[in-house]
């Protein structure tokens, strides 16, 4: 297991009986949790979360870490590196308090996550967002993620929560969300968000 730090942050290893009491107002928040797996969590549910990315870096070598402020500790969300239930994929994904968003931290520990994940050797990561999660897609494309594929186009199966998802990689091949079709995109920094019907 492994701690990693950025300017601002503080990133380490889920420990269930540390991380609990701070994530709870987070991953148990109607609105942050608004396009998250089955929504808000329940005090039970999030200590399982936990302990599953606990084994999971026993098991793995990857798995969730929370995210403090490295001035005063405090907690801010989480974010992980793990293998995709139902694809050969490595996947990242975060959760930021309400009150921190806006404030440049996701970015950070995204970027953070994915700089150690190539230096371990894995070359392709992938995010699994929903389509109507727009603030989430946004800052996927100005850390160079670029549309891939639509989880259930891709695979003809519910993956997870996902059915309405879309995979994001720092790629440029593109099947757009909702709209069936191969297409070769720019640069992810520089693409715009794609228009329905175009």
């Amino acid at each position: 297991m492994l701690v990693l730090t950025t300017q601002r942050l503080n990133l380490s290893p889920h420990d269930p009986a540390r991380d609990a009491a701070g994530l709870a107002p987070i991953l148990g928040d109607e609105e942050v949790m608004r396009h998250i797996g089955a929504g808000a969590m329940s005090t039970e549910a999030i200590a399982d979360y936990l302990q599953r990315h606990a084994d999971m870096w026993l098991n793995t070598g990857m798995g969730g870490w929370t995210l403090r402020r490295s001035e005063d500790d405090a907690v801010l969300g989480n974010i992980f590196l793990k293998p995709v239930r139902d694809l050969p994929e490595i996947e990242v994904g975060y959760t930021l308090g309400r009150q921190h968003w806006g404030q440049g931290y996701a970015r950070e520990a995204l970027t953070e996550v994915v700089r150690h994940g190539r230096g371990r050797g894995i070359d392709r990561i992938i995010a699994l967002v929903r389509p109507a999660n727009i603030r989430s897609i946004r800052l996927l494309l100005r850390c160079g993620f670029a549309f891939e594929f639509f989880t259930a186009e891709r695979i003809g199966i519910r993956l997870g929560d996902h059915l309405a998802g879309v995979a994001l990689s720092p790629r440029n091949l593109v099947l757009l969300p909702d709209y069936g079709r191969a297409a070769v995109s720019a640069p992810a920094t520089a693409a715009p968000m794609p228009r329905r019907g175009g």
